[in-house]
């Protein structure tokens, strides 16, 4: 199947809406839309006024901005591929350096020399990042912003949004996790990662069942770790791996035949997965023995790869549904020497490489040793299909959990 290309301007598998920062005595908390936004350094208020860091501001808006300082000039530029691009000069009201850094007013350099629309009072600053709707209509009542307040006046457990810097990728990526109320700041906790599909993101997984799957995390105490996978159609790094009845040389090195661009997208996308795992570890205590992981279409190949290029053990038991690689690019050996035991799940009507898991790759694994365990879901389609298996994966998950 070819890989299929994501259309211009939507490359990524995140698109930032609004930047929200929510103003307390004690500063300010930025959010990317619900995640939590950490900036390189504090922004300043001054006069009611929200100024932040040049670079925070390139952060947010990569990789599309960019600013030059020079003596006592200032300019900014814009270049977006469904934009007109921008080149302007900052008025000297608009920027200033302090202890070393630049920064910006932001909501008026970017309404000026952007059209973002904004909208600060001394409660909130709320500026458009890719985000179309007026802020006003987006946000149209305090009560918008009670989710955010409601993460920084103790809300510890539920849904928990972040994101982080990737340099390789210059990109923001935001994950996404669900704490159960079992958990215990210190103690480790069983966590499920989840691998959304081709050109979705960290929502997939809760949007997909209609948040079921937090459900059932409360019911047996998982931690869930939904990632994103930089762009879109990058799979996790598994871009570059052929699926199901696809015909290629194994001894190709580049058997999907993508571009050198496309194979440093595959390469930073894979590198995302260990980086996104890591620092939800820093906020949480993610019990290393017990790590497992949940992925449909997309998701399941790049599961297949990561189980590949992780520690052996590193998952103990894997769930994938809506295709796999072709058998093939599989590698038997590595992956008994891997230990991951595998549940693969497969939707009577997946159009997308669903019977060749049940004809071909479960019988090639199970022939060649691999822990391999197969479950069919009656009816389901190779978007949803997993969404009507969760008491399956969940107890795929528990009996592991239990030894």
């Amino acid at each position: 199947m070819a890989i299929p290309k994501a259309p211009m301007g939507e490359a990524f598998g995140y698109d930032f809406q609004y930047l929200i920062g929510i103003k307390e005595p004690e500063g300010i908390t930025f959010f990317l839309d619900s995640y939590l936004y950490e900036p390189v350094v504090p922004p300043i208020t001054e006069q009611g006024e929200a100024w932040i860091s040049a670079e925070d501001l390139r952060r947010i808006y990569a990789p599309y901005m960019a600013f030059r300082f020079q003596g006592s000039q200032a300019e900014l530029t814009y270049t977006h591929p469904l934009a007109a691009s921008i080149r302007t000069a900052l008025a000297p009201k608009e920027y200033r350096q302090q202890n070393g850094v630049w920064y910006l007013r932001a909501a008026a350099v970017l309404n000026r020399c952007m059209g973002k629309d904004s909208r600060e009072d001394s409660n909130a600053l709320i500026v458009a990042v890719d985000g179309k709707q007026p802020v006003q209509e987006a946000f149209p009542s305090p009560m918008a912003l009670r989710p955010h307040r409601s993460r920084l006046h103790g809300k510890a457990y539920g849904e928990q949004n972040f994101s982080l810097w990737m340099e390789e990728a210059n990109r923001v990526i935001p994950y996404r996790m669900y704490i159960p109320f079992s958990y215990r700041a210190g103690v480790p906790q069983k966590t499920i990662v989840c691998f959304h599909g081709g050109d979705a993101n960290a929502d997939y997984m809760f949007r997909h069942t209609d948040n079921a799957i937090c459900q059932y995390a409360e019911k047996y105490g998982f931690l869930l770790l939904a990632l994103t996978s930089y762009r879109k159609y990058t799979f996790f790094g598994a871009s570059k791996v052929p699926t199901g009845m696809d015909s290629a040389d194994p001894r190709d090195p580049n058997p999907c035949g993508l571009t050198a661009e496309e194979q440093e997208w595959c390469q930073v996308a894979e590198k995302s997965v260990l980086l996104q795992m890591e620092d939800a570890a820093k906020r949480y205590t993610l019990d290393q023995a017990h790590l497992y992981a949940l992925g449909n279409s997309g998701g399941c190949l790049g599961i297949f790869q990561q189980v590949k290029v992780l520690p052996a053990g590193f998952f103990r038991r894997v769930v994938c549904s809506g295709g796999m690689p072709t058998v093939t690019f599989l590698d038997p050996a590595l992956l008994r020497e891997k230990g991951t035991r595998f549940l693969l799940l497969m939707s009577t009507e997946d159009v997308f490489d669903g019977q060749y898991t049940w004809n071909v790759g479960y019988p090639y694994l199970k022939e060649h040793g691999v822990p391999v365990e197969f479950c069919p879901v009656g009816g389901g389609s190779h978007l949803l299909g997993w969404t009507k298996a969760l008491k399956e994966i969940y107890s795929f998950f528990e009996k592991d959990s239990r030894s």
